[in-house]
């Protein structure tokens, strides 16, 4: 893992005393993260990333791209999510939540392989339940 605490430091505009000093250790000791000689404790790195105005996964030079979905449904469906309302949000998990209630639409139902593959009902087909 490669930390980036230079970087980040340089792009807050800090130099290596002054974020040890607001840290409230010494210069010799950022130091050592900062080249890779010694690793930062979580708790560490929480501290430089509310010095540095930055989240612990840039600290730590994790790609968020990475972390995509490789069903690119699923990440569509994430992407999409995050674009929501709070109320569009809830409604949404309901919605997916309803969906997972349904035994022929489950991944661990037999055929799960064909899970979301047949067609959607005709209108006709479909029975409103009161």
């Amino acid at each position: 893992m490669e930390i980036h605490l230079k970087e980040l430091r340089r792009r807050a505009g800090l130099s290596q005393d002054e974020i040890a000093s607001r840290l409230g250790i010494k210069k010799s000791r950022y130091g050592t993260w900062e080249r890779g000689e010694r690793m930062l404790s979580l708790k560490q790195a929480y501290d430089c990333a509310l010095v540095l105005g930055c989240t612990i996964d840039e600290i730590a030079g994790l790609d968020r791209e990475r972390l995509r979905s490789p069903d690119p449904r699923r990440q569509s469906m994430l992407d999409s999510y995050d674009a929501l309302t709070d109320d569009g949000k809830t409604l949404a998990s309901e919605m997916v939540a309803s969906v997972a209630r349904d035994p022929l639409r489950r991944a661990d139902a037999a055929g799960a392989g064909s899970a979301g593959s047949r067609p959607a009902p005709d209108r006709a087909d479909v029975r409103e339940t009161a």
